[in-house]
């Protein structure tokens, strides 16, 4: 603590542009308070050998600065001589830095700057003395020893010798220091809790429901029984459930909004192959760049390691090859489109609709045919009056969802936690999103209850769909009608079907984009510790070379 204080006397001497004598007093006393830390903290076993390293580090770094400033006094004082001899042993100060052991390159950042300041002053300093002052250096016991100059000692006031009480009698400190502060281990939870809950409502009940609502299409599709009733009951003008598709389809501005999606999508699509190449295109450079260095300086003294960059290589290959594999779905679905297009023409206008499906002649019904009509009708309602019900259910859950309180309840589990003396993790709030979650499972049991009422419904449609083919012969249909319209059906449920396709294509390529900003993220943050990194054992390299 001292050491910090003494520091930050020193930068703000910096700062202000003081004399470099009374800089350098300040420096030796930091290096002082840092190398008697590292002593101390040697001989125990509380500090690992990075924290040893690291004072180390800090006291070598002040003495080479105090040094360094004496070395700028001495020249101001014509002592030529003088600061060449502090130039000298700053800089072989600087050398013993190489032999620490610190992972975090940051931290060499100041030295590795000071080394060269210190080594072009000298070469200067040098060239200056041989060819015009030509004062005899001499050996650093026959120059001044630096003075120090301490700035700060160590107190204890009666509040830290009982902060407990102080702060608890006292109102000189407010509140207690981030008492109310939420901790970020819950935050954590607590984002997590989000991110599981819409999972699994996606995968529990949207999911099911999309497939449920798909087959209830499908069936409808292949019975072809909404075409076939509306033949036999409005032969001469567009049928209603043609004017429902209309109105559907105008309600989203059809091929407009196909093409919207489509755009939409090439755009997501590029800027996705886009990203996967700046990457790769960045890695690459990096790897050739570190081939280069690694042949010129020899594999033994350039231990750079791009191990880290390796991996974020992979990852962006594992990102193009889920490229190169949406390719043949994005082409399935642009064919869909150019195949819907034409008939989605028809819809723009009723004049197109009545141009497009045959008028046939009124057929005389029986009250048998009838009333299986109006039964296969009401069949037909009740299956697509489940896919409202079910989609009103998901929303009624997702606003469930939404209502969940769960960050206060995890802050008390915490604080609870905490009261026992514990050491808290994940693990221990994990009870409260358990309990949360639970609260849907008697939701779970709609889907069951939904599943088996579509099977039902659609049984007995298919045995509705029996008796009307039995009837159906005995009437004189037309099969042109009975066509057109099912292409008029078919075309509003592909539309659909492509709708859908395409929003999960848009979803599949954002999420692409995420993961591509991540990486990049990683990537940029990887490359400017392994730029400080170069730098280092460059200099280091060239250090050991010139000598």
């Amino acid at each position: 603590m001292l050491a910090q204080a003494q520091e930050t006397i020193w930068f703000k001497a910096l700062k202000t542009n003081l004399k470099d004598s009374v800089i350098s007093k300040l420096s030796y006393q930091v290096s002082d308070y840092f190398l008697k830390s590292w002593s101390i903290a040697n001989k125990t076993l509380t500090f690992d050998q990075m924290w040893c390293d690291y004072l180390s580090l800090k006291g070598i770094h002040f003495e080479a600065a105090a040094y360094y400033r004496s070395a700028l006094s001495s020249n101001n004082a014509g002592k030529y001589g003088d600061a060449i001899c502090y130039l000298r042993f700053a800089n072989d100060l600087l050398k013993r830095v190489k032999s620490l052991h610190i992972d975090n390159v940051n931290m060499f950042e100041d030295v590795v700057r000071l080394e060269n300041v210190i080594r072009n002053t000298l070469k200067k300093s040098e060239r200056e003395n041989d060819l015009i002052y030509l004062q005899q250096v001499p050996s650093l016991s026959q120059v001044p020893k630096l003075p120090k100059a301490v700035m700060v000692k160590p107190m204890i006031t009666s509040e830290l010798e009982d902060p407990i009480t102080a702060l608890n009698t006292s109102h000189d400190f407010g509140s207690t220091l981030f008492q109310g502060l939420i901790p970020f281990l819950v935050i954590q939870v607590s984002n997590s809790f989000q991110k599981r809950g819409e999972e699994f409502l996606t995968s529990n009940f949207e999911k099911p429901f999309q497939e449920l609502d798909k087959n209830i299409d499908q069936s409808l599709s292949d019975l072809n029984i909404q075409s076939q009733i509306d033949a036999i009951l409005k032969p001469q003008s567009i049928p209603n459930s043609i004017l429902e598709n209309y109105d559907r389809l105008k309600a989203v501005d059809g091929i407009n909004y196909l093409n919207g999606l489509s755009l939409e999508l090439n755009n997501l699509k590029l800027k996705s192959q886009q990203g996967v190449d700046h990457l790769l295109n960045q890695i690459a450079k990096e790897k050739a760049q570190d081939s280069e260095l690694r042949q010129f300086y020899g594999t033994r003294q350039w231990k750079v390691s791009i191990d880290r960059l390796i991996e974020l290589d992979n990852k962006v290959k594992v990102m193009r090859d889920y490229l190169i594999q949406s390719k043949s779905g994005d082409e399935t679905i642009f064919r869909q489109i150019q195949e819907l297009k034409p008939f989605l023409e028809l819809y723009k206008s009723h004049e197109r609709l009545s141009e497009y499906i045959p008028t046939a002649d009124i057929v005389e019904l029986n009250p048998d045919i009838k009333n299986i009509i109006f039964k296969l009708n009401e069949q037909i309602k009740t299956l697509n009056d489940l896919k409202v019900e079910r989609s009103n259910y998901l929303e009624l859950l997702r606003n469930k969802f939404n209502k969940i309180e769960v960050l206060p309840k995890l802050t008390r589990e915490y604080h609870n936690q905490m009261s026992k003396n514990k050491t808290i993790t994940t693990d221990e709030l994990e009870s409260v999103v358990q309990t949360e979650l639970e609260t849907f499972n008697s939701d779970l049991k709609y889907l069951s209850l939904t599943k088996s009422t579509q099977v039902e419904l659609t049984n007995n449609l298919y045995n509705s769909c029996s008796s009307f083919e039995q009837y159906k012969h005995h009437l004189k249909i037309s099969r042109k009608r009975e066509e057109a319209l099912k292409v008029l059906n078919d075309t509003t449920n592909g539309f659909f079907e492509v709708v859908g396709n395409l929003k999960q294509g848009h979803q599949f390529y954002s999420q692409l984009l995420e993961g591509l900003n991540e990486i990049q993220k990683d990537l940029d943050a990887f490359l400017q510790s392994l730029e400080i990194e170069k730098n280092l054992i460059i200099s280091k390299l060239e250090s050991d070379n010139s000598n």
